[in-house]
């Protein structure tokens, strides 16, 4: 599973730090790839985007709490998400998902690898161990920008 999740990283990660910038104005690098368990255990808000078709898995995009609310604020025009409840902040980040996982599906059909995108599920709460459809590890990708650290998790495998 790591071979086909590593190989189409970059269809992934590139549009999330494209689209980032491009929403937010907030540019962001990655700073670390590693293979985990489960979804990187540290982060409050999740979004998990599923993949079916040629491969089947799921791309999560994660954060700990403050800097999803930084994020969705930038998100919202500099909006003051002080006031917001964590369901907000992750609706938020569920649409920036949702933009990041259409534009990661062109760049696979581009590389001939046709899949589908399911509608974006939210988690939230500090979990230890969300695993996606019985996936043994997950590649995990760190991106560090001015907002904090987000985590780009990506399970892949061949259907």
């Amino acid at each position: 599973m790591e071979d086909i999740a590593q190989n189409n990283l970059a269809s992934f990660i590139n549009p999330t730090i494209n689209v980032l910038e491009e929403m937010t104005g907030v540019k962001s690098t990655p700073s670390e790839v590693m293979m985990h368990k489960c979804m990187f255990p540290s982060s409050e808000i999740a979004v998990v985007i599923g993949i079916s078709g040629e491969l089947h898995g799921a791309y999560v995009i994660s954060a700990p709490k403050d800097v999803a609310y930084e994020m969705a604020s930038k998100l919202m025009g500099s909006l003051d998400t002080s006031g917001l409840e964590r369901y907000e902040i992750a609706e938020a980040i569920a649409e920036f998902a949702n933009i990041v996982a259409g534009n990661s599906m062109i760049l696979m059909e581009q590389s001939n690898i046709n899949i589908n995108i399911s509608p974006p599920t939210i988690v939230i709460g500090q979990g230890e161990d969300l695993r996606i459809g019985g996936s043994s590890e997950m590649v995990i990708t760190l991106l560090d920008s001015d907002i904090g650290e987000v985590a780009i998790s990506l399970a892949l495998k061949e259907s």
